[in-house]
């Protein structure tokens, strides 16, 4: 194992010190479980950006349209909408920009 010298805030350092002794690490074991996770995340959006750059528009305007529309609750509720994120997609899709209420929201429809 390699030494790294780190500095941080002291109020960031007393943060990671809580919670490291929170979960029964040692902050070494905190900083490098964090530095794994952040790692791990990075290098799966890059997988996902590779796969997205791959893909055709068409293949996926065809994979939305065999699932079928959701059944309109007359509450207006979308808790029990099972087709919520297929309905969000195609905002997305069809948007150039919305924040993530805004595409949640049965305005946007």
């Amino acid at each position: 194992m390699n030494a790294l010298t780190v500095q941080f805030p002291d109020s960031l350092q007393r943060s990671i010190k809580a919670l490291a002794e929170k979960e029964g690490w040692s902050v070494d074991q905190f900083l490098a479980s964090a530095a794994a996770e952040k790692m791990a995340a990075t290098m799966t959006l890059d997988h996902l950006r590779r796969q997205a750059a791959q893909g055709k528009r068409e293949d996926f305007e065809r994979f939305l349209a065999a699932v079928p529309h959701r059944v309109s609750d007359e509450t207006g509720n979308n808790r029990h909408n099972k087709f919520l994120f297929r309905d969000t997609l195609l905002k997305l899709v069809k948007a150039d920009k919305f924040t993530y209420k805004e595409l949640t929201s049965e305005r946007a429809a």
